[in-house]
This record gives structure tokens, sequence and C-alpha cells, in this order.
């Protein structure tokens, strides 16, 4: 994409994936596409395109898709100027090399748009890729991050002008609702309403794992912390659903919009293969009385898994009913039977079995927040200048106090990060949110690696208790 050699981005070039339709391949040959796309104005002709989205970081963003600034700019590049030399704006199109420059396209939901840029991985359909990929970059920071998170990545069929100066470029983002939630909500509360970002921690992530888990893709601790292996094991369903085909893909292993709503559909289809569909009472027998079985035993019944209705698991369901105010008593009508009623709140409550799921979580880190620099005081200092400590770039004790040492300590840090390289580069050895973001990634990885490592510790406590 942007200066793709000068930048070193060119790995990115595939933006975030929102596959909202699987529409049929043209029928054109590669050949005829390249005649096409060259042709001069009014070879217009239509074909589908897979059409993918990114953006360019700042420094104090809220939010980044990998975790951190400088990761989100490897992937993504700085943002100056498209390949032909032209300066970069919202609805700029990379294209691959057999498009000239100039060559202007009407993508919908984006408007009359142009080529200006390349990319290594924007390349014509071939054994891996169906259709001719083109890439719209958003905008910078939070706004453009939001718009290529929203966008992801669309199969649509996209009219090709060619090279025509007579045709204006418009474009609009109204059709990009810049927020964290669906694009299309669903008339009851969404599962996840909201994008899990890497590095975040609390019930949402837990949900998240344990979806991931009753999916077949983490097999770790729940621990309520998005650390390396949950974005491993979001990238493997991400991989399987057709969501992202490379790993360095933009949104790759995050928990975007798409991922979101695939996620949900996974699981309705898994509860369905885990619920029994059919009434059940005393005396059935077969494959979904153990259904039933096996799910009151992960709702905390005892009951065998035999594959008959026995008495154990009418008492369950009677248990189940009065807890759920289905019926008062043994004696009323349906105590005891697995019904339509019964049925449809199993389903209800193995559901928020996950929606609203408690784990023993990892303590949460205790993030630096504030943007501090030279003669600041207070307990914001005192704790920078304890994490600085940690990390043996401070040898003093933490007094609170933001003097010359703390600021050659904060130097030291940025230097170490590649955030800074003399003490004449802006923001040297001053607390700000590029470095802070930075220290904060280092703090929730510690956080992460020492909680799994007690955790495991743990378990492997209570086995070598039980043997």
């Amino acid at each position: 994409m942007i200066l793709r050699s000068s930048l070193k981005v060119g790995a990115h070039a595939l933006g975030v994936a929102m596959l909202f339709m699987i529409l049929p391949a043209s029928a054109q040959t590669e050949n005829e596409r390249d005649v096409q796309a060259a042709s001069p104005p009014g070879g217009v002709f239509e074909q589908y395109y897979d059409i993918t989205a990114y953006y360019s970081p700042l420094a104090d963003q809220e939010r980044y898709v990998t975790g951190s600034y400088d990761s989100d700019i490897r992937l993504n590049g700085h943002g100056v100027h498209g390949a032909d030399g032209t300066d970069v704006y919202a609805g700029m199109i990379a294209a691959p090399s057999n498009y000239p420059f100039g060559t202007k396209m009407h993508i919908p939901g984006i408007g009359t748009v142009a080529v200006h840029d390349r990319g290594g991985a924007i390349q014509t359909a071939g054994k891996n890729l169906k259709h001719d990929r083109l890439d719209i970059w958003m905008g910078r920071g939070d706004e453009g991050l939001s718009r290529a998170l929203t966008w992801g990545r669309r199969v649509l069929k996209v009219t090709v002008y060619g090279v025509d100066p007579s045709i204006r470029e418009e474009v609009t983002f109204k059709s990009l609702v810049l927020s964290e939630g669906y694009s299309r909500r669903p008339v009851r509360p969404p599962m996840f309403p909201v994008d899990i970002w890497n590095l975040s921690h609390g019930e949402e992530v837990v949900k998240l794992q344990k979806t991931l888990a009753g999916l077949g893709y983490f097999d770790e601790p729940i621990t309520g912390f998005y650390g390396p292996e949950t974005r491993d094991a979001v990238y493997r369903f991400q991989s399987d659903h057709d969501i992202f085909t490379d790993a360095s893909e933009l949104g790759a292993g995050h928990t975007g919009p798409q991922t979101r709503i695939s996620l949900e559909k996974a699981f309705v289809e898994r509860r369905k293969t885990l619920l029994p569909g059919i009434t059940l009472g005393r005396g059935s027998q077969g494959q979904n009385v153990s259904k039933l079985q096996q799910i009151l035993r992960e709702l905390g019944y005892d009951v065998r898994v035999t594959g008959v209705f026995d008495e154990q698991t009418q008492k369950a369901i009677l248990t189940f009913q009065k807890m759920q105010k289905i019926v008062k008593n043994e004696k009323e009508h349906g105590a005891g039977y697995f019904g339509h009623k019964t049925m449809a709140a199993l389903e209800k409550q193995y559901t928020e079995s996950v929606v609203h799921a408690n784990a023993t979580v990892i303590e949460v880190p205790n993030y630096l927040v504030q943007d501090l620099s030279l003669n600041a005081t207070g307990e914001a200092v005192r704790q920078l200048q304890s994490e600085l400590a940690r990390l043996n770039f401070l040898r003093i004790e933490p007094t609170g106090n933001y003097g010359p040492v703390t600021a050659h300590a904060v130097f030291k840090f940025q230097q170490s990060q590649g955030l800074v390289r003399t003490l004449d580069d802006s923001g040297a050895q001053v607390f700000g949110p590029a470095t802070r973001e930075r220290l904060n990634q280092i703090i929730a990885e510690r956080f992460y690696q020492s909680g799994l490592i007690t955790m495991r510790k743990k378990a492997l406590s209570l086995i070598s208790l039980a043997k």
C-alpha cells in the first residue's frame, strides 16, 4: 500500500476481514481482466472484487488492533503517499499492478474512487484468491481504525471505468457507522456487542475464552486476559471461517465485527447439536437423552450420562423447572417432563452460562493512565518509577518526584523500545501516550504470564492431591 518499499508495510495489504456476502466468481479470465483494466475511457465493465481496508495509526489512539502503536505501524505504515506519489486520502485505492494509476471505479457503499497505490498482497485472482483484490485507505487514528474494522472484508461487484479524468471522485463513509457495535444489529442483544481487544481483560474476555473453548479452539485456563493464546485461538477460528487467510492481516486475532457475528452463529449451531430437539420423559432412551443429561451435568446437576431418562434425570429436570418457576411442585402437569417450555428455558440457561460466565480471572494490571513530564509529582510518578525500576532503568527508590534521574530513565526506556533515538527527538524524556502505551503493554504481558503460571501451579497441585 502506501509506498510499501520505503515504509516496509507490504505484508499487511489485506485489511480487516468482514465478509458480508459470498458471490459467484467472475467468468472473466486473467488476460481479459488485464485488457479491460488497461482499456481507455469508455471500456467500462463490472467485476467482483475482494475488497479489504486499512488505516494509519497515531501515537495517541485509544486502542490498537494489534495491541500497540509500534506493531500497528509495522502492519499499516505511517500513511504519507501512494505508490504514484499522490498524498494519501480517505478512499484512496490500492489495486494490482495491471491496473493503471488513475483508474476510476465505483464501489458500492464507498462511491467513485481512483487507484493510486500498490501492495505486495494486492494481487489478481489466482490459486488462493478467487477475485482481484482492492484495498481502501480509511484514514488515521481511531476514526480510520473504526472505519476499517466496520468495513472489514467484502466481496462486491464493482464498476470499472478505466482512466477517465472527466469522472469525478465522490467518496462517502456514511454507510460505515463509527462504532464497535454490529452494522446490522439483531433484535435481541448480541452475544458479543463490542470489539474485544488484544491485552484487554474482564468478563467479556472470559465469555470469549469459554466460547472458543466450547468450539474447540481454546484449551488454556480461562483467565479473562486477552493474551497470545487467546489471540491465536481467535485467529484459528477466523481462518476456519474464511474471515482471514493470513495471521499478518490487519485484524487477524482481533475479535472485531465479523468475528463477533461468526462466533455467535457458531455458538448457536453448536448449541443446536448439544441440546435435545425433541420432548422427553421417563423411560425415553437414546442420543437425545444423553444430550440432555450432558447439558444438565454442565449446568451443575448430579446426573449420569446413560442415555436413559431415569429417576435421577427426572429429579434433575424437576429441580430445574422449580428454579425456573415452570412448575411449583411435582404434582403439576409436566413436572419432571422435558417439554417445549422446559426446552426453551434450558436453552436460555445454557446460553447464559457462557454469556454471563464466571471464572477466576488473572489479577487486573495496575495500568498507567496519566501523561507525565519533568517536575511532575504524586502517586502516578511513584508508580511509573516503580515500573522503570522493575525493568532496571531506574536505580533509585521511588520518590514520587519526576526529576532529571527519572527523566533519563524514561529516555533509556524509550530508546530500548525504538520510540526515540536522541534527546533531541520529539517526546524524549516525556512519559506521553506512545511511551505509556508501550509500558502498559509490558505490564499487561507480565501480569498475564505470572497469573497463568500461578493458575497452572494450582491445577497441578490439585491433580497431585487427587492421586
